[in-house]
């Protein structure tokens, strides 16, 4: 055992030599007689205190051989070899810069819990201010998915990315550890998978709600991922949306326009809303929770006026069918974070603001227009404090609209494959952090 505790030395033929440390003698006392009576496989206790860029891994024997010794003058050792104390500050001095998303992990911590240096960003105003900057360079660029991926949604705690995609799979993002680690994989292989068309996180950002082409709906349970509930419906579902009152109630848009309210402690539908005429591409509630809006396909004679709807959550009363009259079908709707407005994604190649008060009315003298929408499902997000809107295009960027002049803030290629990018998602507390997702398969992370 060297000075500092950190590496334990077995030479091929030679017996084991360790050293017992002042205040860690017990451990490594009861790990050493362990050893001594055959139990190979048992792991080596943690010894080392020093802060490193990635999460300890406790679980993993440390062997280090003779011949290792003669390599350890290299700046970046080997996969597999042991770093050192020394080599471990020599690489944190010079070969890692500091960004907001990868800073030190000195302790593991529940995937479902808030990171700790988040915790410490919301209670730091100053800070907060200082990142109300737009995304300027890539940070990670996620693989994993075999198919397109359809969605990318942040948790509402920020500590976790959900990605969902025409795969059938379900894949939990932590970027907030190395490489932007996949720490949960939602694989329903063995409940008939079907490909993913919408992902929202619950309120407490400890469970997942996904839909799609399998005519099912599957709660899943993010600790565990597990799944906890399931669905049945008897068409392909669209669009999600939780309820925000109440926990245990969302809504499901469907393939043939129907909307139904569904509550998972009975795990079956206690409301239906009636009206829409084509297949529902959008659920979204207002803020409040008192109204929610759809949109759905314009694909028949005399619908235009049924492309977007709003009813009462609780009555099922229509309170508008007369919201948006051009002939174009919305693939995507937002509510802005003041809750006075809200947005819908135009096949016409722009996004038109409305009013969240009745009569609904539209803004014709502004809107957000460059980027390129037709023929693809496109979403858009808000920043935290709604003075940024991002969406994405059917050219492979992402394009980020000034709220107040409508202009465009900046446009960036997010996917240079070419391929469409499909969504994007504003994290929830860090404002110049976004997600964006494409039919290459990837998921991206910009900064």
């Amino acid at each position: 055992c060297d000075a500092d505790g950190d590496t334990i030395r077995k030479a091929p033929g030679h017996r084991l030599v360790t050293g017992l440390l002042v205040g860690r003698k017990r451990g490594l006392k009861q790990w050493y007689q362990r050893r001594v009576r055959g139990e190979t496989e048992i792991p080596l206790p943690l010894l080392s205190r020093t802060t490193t860029t990635t999460a300890p891994q406790p679980s993993s024997t440390i062997v280090v051989h003779s011949s290792d010794k003669e390599q350890s003058n290299n700046r970046i050792p080997s996969k597999g070899k042991y770093i050192s104390k020394r080599e471990r500050e020599s690489l944190n001095s010079k070969g890692n810069e500091s960004n907001i998303l990868n800073p030190p992990i000195t302790t593991p911590y529940p995937i479902t819990s808030t990171p700790p240096h988040l915790d410490a960003l919301l209670s730091d105003n100053e800070k907060l201010q200082s990142l109300h900057s737009l995304p300027k360079k890539q940070l990670h660029t996620l693989h994993g998915h075999t198919k397109g991926v359809n969605c990318v949604r942040w948790s509402p705690n920020g500590g976790l990315l959900a990605s969902g995609s025409m795969d059938g799979i379900v894949r939990v993002w932590d970027i907030f550890r190395e490489n932007g680690a996949c720490v949960r994989l939602l694989d329903p292989e063995k409940y008939e998978p079907g490909a993913i068309r919408d992902v929202k996180w619950s309120h407490d950002s400890l469970s997942i709600l996904c839909g799609g082409y399998d005519k099912t709906v599957n709660l899943w349970d993010v600790e565990t991922g597990k799944l906890a509930q399931k669905f049945e419906h008897s068409e392909w579902v669209t669009s999600l949306a939780f309820y925000p009152k109440h926990p245990n109630l969302f809504i499901t848009g469907g393939y043939h326009s129907n909307i139904l309210c569904w509550d998972t402690r009975t795990n079956m539908p206690i409301s239906t809303y009636e009206g829409m005429i084509g297949q529902v591409q959008c659920v979204e509630f207002f803020l409040d929770g008192n109204m929610f809006m759809a949109s759905s396909d314009v694909t028949k004679r005399n619908s235009i006026d049924k492309a977007i709807m709003i009813w009462d959550f609780e009555t099922g009363v229509v309170q508008s069918n007369q919201v948006y009259h051009e002939a174009y079908t919305c693939p995507s709707l937002k509510v802005h974070p003041n809750g006075k407005h809200f947005v819908a994604q135009s096949n016409a190649d722009y996004i038109a603001i409305f009013s969240t008060q009745s009569p609904f009315k539209m803004n014709k003298y502004k809107r957000f227009e460059g980027h390129q929408v037709a023929g693809y499902h496109i979403g858009c997000s808000f920043n935290k404090d709604g003075s940024i809107l991002a969406t994405g295009s059917g050219d492979g960027q992402f394009y980020l609209y000034d709220w107040s002049s409508s202009k465009i803030a900046q446009k960036k290629i997010a996917h240079p494959s070419g391929e469409v990018c499909i969504d994007v998602s504003f994290h929830p507390i860090i404002p110049s952090v976004l997600a964006t997702c494409s039919w290459d398969k990837t998921v991206c992370v910009f900064e």
